[in-house]
């Protein structure tokens, strides 16, 4: 087992890097939508749909922040109503996954770093933040209201 020789993204970037191979861009871009088609819907928890709405209805930029690929992840945000998507992202030469990650992996703080970033120093005045994983903590730590899935209630929508 190889556990703590890497860290996260150089162990991201391997992985897919033997399991998806240099596969070319087109064809990352069509798996990508057949999942989102297909498969990603019976993920995405009914009780955490209801909320993107309630945020949506109320006017809030929404904005995705996720370590998994923004491949996928876009296309599905945008149908959902998201602002922006900030995700990992990767890196292709002459149209082929070239096995590397073109962005650093968005966990931990590179969450915050992400957001912070896309905000340009105008934060919003109240800023909620759900997460799933201990990659999340950070990123919760910045809201006003944080939930982590398996810790209590999620917090009213106040605003």
């Amino acid at each position: 087992m190889l556990i703590d020789t890497c860290d996260r993204g150089t162990a991201k970037a391997h992985f897919l890097a033997a399991t998806i191979g240099a596969m070319t861009r087109r064809k990352l871009e069509d798996a990508a939508q057949q999942y989102v088609a297909q498969r990603l819907p019976k993920l995405i928890r009914p009780e955490m749909a209801a909320r993107v709405q309630e945020h949506k209805r109320r006017g809030h930029q929404l904005v995705l922040v996720s370590a998994s690929p923004a491949l996928y992840l876009k296309g599905w945000a945008t149908a959902a109503g998201f602002d922006a998507v900030l995700a990992t992202e990767l890196e292709f030469h002459d149209d082929r996954f070239s096995g590397h990650l073109a962005s650093p992996n968005c966990w931990g703080p590179e969450k915050v770093r992400r957001l912070q970033q896309w905000f340009r120093g105008d934060q919003p005045r109240v800023l909620y933040a759900y997460g799933d994983s201990q990659g999340d903590r950070e990123m919760l730590a910045l809201a006003d209201h944080a939930w982590l899935r398996g810790h209590g209630e999620m917090p009213p929508i106040d605003a």
